[in-house]
């Protein structure tokens, strides 16, 4: 007999493309956040990951105030909402 689980999210918004976040960039993320900033390096292109945000919203809530900040800053940047599933209870 297997039991039914539920899953648990965490959601991270990832930023790459840039070696060093533009200073605009960073300000609007603090002023929307107070989340944890990680920088790592993934197959020679560093990226930047912000979390862990307990509901989709409150990502999206910095992808959407922050989006804008960074299209026009380089073309080769990037900025996305990952969703992560961490657990499983059962």
């Amino acid at each position: 007999l297997e039991k039914e689980g539920k899953y648990n999210s965490s959601y991270r918004v990832l930023i790459g493309g840039y070696d060093v976040l533009p200073p605009v960039a960073l300000t609007a993320i603090k002023s929307v956040t107070s989340k944890d900033l990680a920088k790592t390096t993934v197959n020679g292109v560093t990226e930047y990951i912000i979390g862990p945000f307990g509901k989709k919203e409150e990502a999206e809530k910095l992808v959407r105030y922050t989006k804008p900040l960074f299209l026009p800053l380089t073309k080769k940047g990037w900025l996305s909402l990952i969703i992560i599933i961490y657990s499983l209870i059962t």
